[in-house]
């Protein structure tokens, strides 16, 4: 808690350490005097109070210059636009030094202390009449006034002059490649090209050539003989081998293909479905020749129901008028047999309501008929 002081502390001339002005994020209002200090956190910036609410940033308060102006204690440049009392520009400018602006041929000049040109004319002609010209060979030849020097290729090298500047390029090389063969018998010696070697410009610099000898004939395979399907061994020096073609395939020239004629073609020759009925389920596959890329691939029963369309009956059901039928399936939804057994005897027959009446009813039937006539 801060502790309230109501008059005047005076330090005797002591200093006051470790203390921190007020901090503040905004300029506090309502104070009485002046001379007050805070230090605004928001903007890092130290503030005094001049009065009435009038805070000042430390360093921001009006100097005593009163004007500025420009000037040259040597001449040497030339100012106008000062002296600024308030605001403006010091036009300042380097003053012509009496030398004609133009191109000079060998000049003569002269320079005064600050630099700046005084005197200019054409001068004379050069002295040099020659110089010396050498390489990395040859010596040193002296090259006088008119002389040419021809800067010339050799080997793989091009030189071309163009304007004042001379270029010098590597010669393509035209390379004749030469291809030989050869079967070395065992134990026998060949040379290689095993390693080559260039410097940094890309030019050969060494070629490793190394002599192989091949190895010993060891005589390691003697004989082969045939298993099962392969017909033609055994095969103790040459000869060739028939590899048989079962139930589904057939031979070519080319190997075994897929049979697709015939009695024993590739589906007829796969197990029987048929004889033992199996359930064909949606996820079950069969092969098909895809007429985008005649490419032969597998596909699911369900895809096929998809493709070309199925029916919408999901149960079929038989209902008979009368006594004379018995149905014994009555709703059949996947698949299966309805039966219908007749439930008559030899002693009765079905009248046209479908039930099942005895002869000897319609005997007695027929007499009372013919009674009432009598």
């Amino acid at each position: 808690m801060a502790i309230g002081y109501l008059t005047n502390i005076d330090l005797n001339n002591n200093q006051v350490k470790d203390f921190k002005i007020d901090n503040v994020t905004s300029d506090p209002t309502g104070l009485a005097g002046e001379g007050q200090m805070i230090y605004r956190t928001d903007t890092n910036q130290m503030k005094y109070h001049t009065g009435s609410n009038n805070w000042v940033a430390f360093g921001t308060s009006g100097g005593t210059v009163t004007s500025v102006n420009l000037g040259s204690s040597t001449s040497t440049i030339s100012v106008s636009g000062g002296p600024i009392t308030t605001s403006g520009t010091i036009q300042v400018n380097l003053p012509t030094s009496g030398v004609t602006a133009g191109s000079y041929t060998s000049a003569d000049i002269t320079v005064n202390a600050y630099g700046i040109i005084t005197a200019a004319a054409d001068g004379g002609a050069g002295t040099m009449s020659s110089w010396n010209l050498t390489a990395d060979s040859g010596g040193t030849a002296i090259i006088s006034n008119n002389d040419t020097v021809d800067l010339s290729g050799s080997t793989y090298i091009t030189t071309l002059r163009s304007g004042d500047n001379v270029s010098f390029s590597h010669d393509a090389t035209s390379r004749s490649n030469t291809t030989s063969t050869g079967a070395p018998a065992a134990g026998a010696t060949f040379t290689a090209i095993d390693s080559v070697v260039t410097n940094s410009t890309g030019h050969v610099t060494g070629v490793n050539t190394k002599t192989v000898t091949m190895p010993a004939d060891q005589q390691g395979v003697t004989s082969v003989a045939t298993g099962n399907g392969i017909s033609g061994g055994t095969i103790t020096s040459t000869g060739t081998l028939t590899v048989g073609a079962g139930d589904g395939l057939s031979q070519s020239a080319t190997g075994l293909l897929v049979d697709y004629l015939g009695t024993d073609n590739v589906i007829l020759a796969a197990a029987d479905g048929v004889t033992t009925p199996i359930t064909v389920a949606a996820g079950d596959r069969i092969i098909i020749s895809d007429a985008t890329d005649n490419n032969v691939k597998y596909v699911n029963i369900s895809q096929l129901t998809a493709a070309v369309g199925g029916g919408t009956v999901t149960s079929v059901n038989v209902k008979t008028d009368g006594t004379s039928l018995n149905v014994a399936s009555n709703s059949i939804t996947t698949s299966g047999t309805m039966t219908m057994v007749w439930q008559g005897t030899t002693s009765q027959y079905v009248n046209g309501e479908g039930d099942l009446v005895t002869f000897l009813e319609h005997l007695q039937l027929i007499s009372q008929v013919i009674q009432l006539y009598l």
